[in-house]
């Protein structure tokens, strides 16, 4: 994706170092007839002279999923001039070009003229030579800067539509709120809170709208991670509105603190949006329905953008991996990005007194000492596998543990030919791992990492104990999010003890609870060892009715389901009661009562249902595994029967491998393995594995493990 600047001469406005950028000022033609071209004066300015500039932060294709499907697309087709000379740019910055230069609301801010037009700004698409990979890596290296010193940030976000004037309206409604306050609305009794939301608040429909909002293409960007958490003073603007970031993130904040609220809008992913107020010749003005991404994914990655810039991680490598990890679901057209995107946030860590002094007292680690500044943006010669493998060895070099290979995910998410089992492929753009499993546990108790990296083989040696051997996996958790029938996970359950072996006075089912949703939330692990598990039950019965009811209306999975009844009635007597039969799920999907003997009395919480079904729904690409000696876990989708479960010192978390056999087999001191990725396995998340009473497992052997 470039642009088309084929009759701009770049030469005439060399950049001579790395402290010279391109500003472009947009000009009004002759008479300010709103119809005349936009034209656009480039000069080229030095930061250390601190410029006063706007920095335009957007994306370079459609704006909204209804724009592509419309035919918009990144293909530059929109005629400006540039110093007299006619260039072309694509559709989405043209509206912006044609909103700065016709409208009026950026009266207020400081830097602009009197007549609301930005003296300066900076475009990358105008700014730098696209089609110059020394010049682009080169202003990649100080993009930080650029958007640092940005007197302002405009996050466009394209043009409004029908629905905007009400979602922002929502917005600043939600914004005022205190937290007790936002902790009364609840989405089945809106009415009751019109002095909190307002008269468009109370309908469903408004909150519809703010979540299309958040479902626009901008914040599915990767480099709005640098662009926003660098900017001083960063806006929203779409259309003619404007609203300070800020007052997103409160909102996002309170959306999740709310699993009512957050379920409800994940419910909502497949819902028809209205076209732009300008919709291009013929466009309908109702759309049909498309399937956009989670709510969860956008909500959390503007928090996750709220936590990076609070952060004071003393050592880059652990923050770039922080980041690496919290922000994989945004997208780059270059996968090289999902990388170069992050590195200038941790330069500027580096350059803030704070951060030096921080890292100054750490004892172990420090900014200068780590082998993460040798990682620089190359284009020409460095592939997406280059920079991935460069990436994860300085990582590696820089920090004592091993959570790096936690962040693999198998073969079924490694999508670049020729990567390394142990290389995570952050080109993924999935809410992929164990969430927030990162720094909570230590399965491998205080040992430390044994780790040796062979640069020719790009194989990693280390050590550590196998704990079992998985022989059976459930349905991928996907399936069970998309209500279609897992017999398998029910098998699981089914062929377990009813004590869990592996802890004391635990019920499997209690065991399953936890391994479900621990991972999102370590006060829920918390609530369940109190014996709270009656929510659990509840979801289940309701996710159970959800399966059932899709079958019968598709007819897709009858034979799963059939196989899934018998199941439910075989743990419904095992259980005594505490598992929902089959005749309880026809009988709530007939009749609308819970009526098994666990709910005799109406204790029912229904907000504590929807935590659980939100706290599931985090990490969707995880599938139930069970191993030969009655563990039960959580692993990757890509696990399977054979692969082996190890607890490897310096990962804080179970591994997952899978032996390499045949001519794939290197000649290491050790076996030759794959990994798949990181593990929950109940009962052995702390150091268990190794207490002195502990003997479920027999006695462990430390054995050496080549990773290739």
């Amino acid at each position: 994706m470039t642009l088309e600047l084929a009759s701009f001469n770049y030469k005439n406005l060399p950049l001579r170092s790395t402290d010279e950028v391109r500003l472009v000022k947009i000009c009004r033609g002759p008479g300010e007839n709103l119809t005349d071209m936009i034209e656009c004066h480039v000069e080229v300015a030095r930061l250390s002279a601190t410029p006063e500039y706007a920095a335009l932060s957007y994306t370079w294709g459609p704006p909204t999923r209804e724009d592509e499907s419309r035919g918009m697309t990144a293909d530059a087709l929109y005629p400006i001039k540039c110093n007299g000379q006619v260039v072309l740019v694509a559709a989405n910055l043209f509206s912006f070009l044609r909103r700065l230069r016709d409208g009026k609301w950026f009266s207020d801010a400081l830097i602009f003229r009197p007549n609301g037009l930005p003296e300066w700004i900076w475009i990358d698409a105008i700014c730098i030579n696209q089609q110059d990979d020394i010049e682009r890596a080169s202003q990649v290296r100080i993009m930080y800067r650029i958007y640092q010193q940005a007197r302002l940030v405009m996050m466009w976000l394209g043009e409004e539509d029908l629905e905007t004037d009400v979602a922002l309206a929502l917005i600043q409604k939600i914004v005022f709120c205190s937290l007790g306050a936002w902790r009364s609305i609840h989405p089945r009794s809106l009415d009751s809170c019109r002095d909190l939301v307002g008269d468009d608040g109370v309908h469903l429909a408004s909150w519809d709208a703010m979540l299309r909002l958040f479902q626009r293409n901008y914040f599915t960007r990767m480099w709005i991670v640098q662009e926003v958490v660098q900017a001083e003073n960063a806006w929203i603007v779409c259309g003619h509105h404007m609203l300070q970031f800020q007052k997103l993130q409160k909102v996002a904040w309170h959306l999740s603190s709310s699993a009512p609220w957050t379920r409800y809008l994940n419910s909502r992913v497949q819902i028809p949006t209205l076209s732009p107020r300008q919709p291009a010749a013929n466009s309908p003005k109702l759309l049909s329905p498309i399937q956009a991404p989670k709510f969860t994914d956008y909500h959390l990655t503007l928090l996750a953008m709220r936590q990076i810039s609070l952060s004071f991680e003393p050592n880059p490598a652990q923050l770039l991996l922080q980041m690496l990890r919290q922000f994989r679901c945004l997208q780059a057209g270059d996968p090289r990005d999902k990388v170069y995107a992050l590195l200038g946030i941790i330069r500027s860590r580096f350059e803030d007194a704070r951060w030096k002094l921080l890292a100054d007292s750490s004892s172990q680690d420090s900014y200068v000492s780590s082998s993460i500044w040798l990682l620089q943006p190359v284009y020409g010669s460095h592939t997406p596998r280059d920079v991935y493998v460069e990436c994860a060895i300085r990582i590696l070099e820089s920090v004592q543990d091993l959570r790096l290979l936690s962040c693999v995910e198998g073969p079924e998410f490694q999508h670049l030919a020729g990567l390394p089992s142990w290389v995570p492929d952050w080109s993924v753009s999935l809410r992929v791992g164990l969430g927030r499993a990162s720094g909570r546990f230590s399965a491998a108790g205080q040992t430390p990492r044994s780790l040796v990296v062979d640069p020719v083989r790009i194989m990693l040696e280390t050590q550590g104990w196998k704990l079992d051997t998985i022989t059976c996996v459930g349905e991928p958790k996907t399936k069970i999010l998309e209500n279609k029938p897992f017999p398998q996970w029910l098998r699981i359950l089914h062929d377990l003890p009813v004590e869990y072996p592996h802890t004391r006075g635990e019920l499997t089912t209690d065991a399953f609870a936890l391994a479900m949703a621990s991972l999102s939330s370590e006060q829920y692990t918390e609530a369940s060892k109190r014996g709270n598990h009656i929510e659990v039950s509840t979801w289940l019965l309701l996710k159970l009715a959800s399966v059932a009811r899709r079958v019968a209306e598709t007819g897709e999975g009858e034979a799963e389901w059939r196989e899934q009844t018998a199941l439910m009635d075989k743990l419904a007597e095992k259980y005594c009661g505490e598992f929902p039969s089959t005749l309880d799920v026809m009988t709530y999907l007939n009749e609308g009562n819970l009526v098994w003997p666990i709910f005799c009395g109406g204790r029912i919480n229904m907000d504590a249902v929807d935590e659980y079904d939100t706290l599931i729904a985090r990490t969707p690409h995880l599938r139930l595994f069970r191993t030969e000696k009655d563990c039960i876990g959580l692993g990757s989708e890509s696990c399977t029967e054979g692969d082996t479960v190890w607890i490897v010192p310096g990962s804080d978390v179970p591994l997952i491998f899978r032996k390499i056999k045949g001519e794939e087999s290197g000649t290491g001191t050790g076996e030759d393995h794959a990994l798949v990725g990181g593990a929950y396995v109940h009962g052995f998340m702390n150091g268990e594995a190794f207490s002195p009473g502990n003997m479920t497992l027999g006695e462990l052997q430390l054995e050496t493990l080549n990773i290739i």
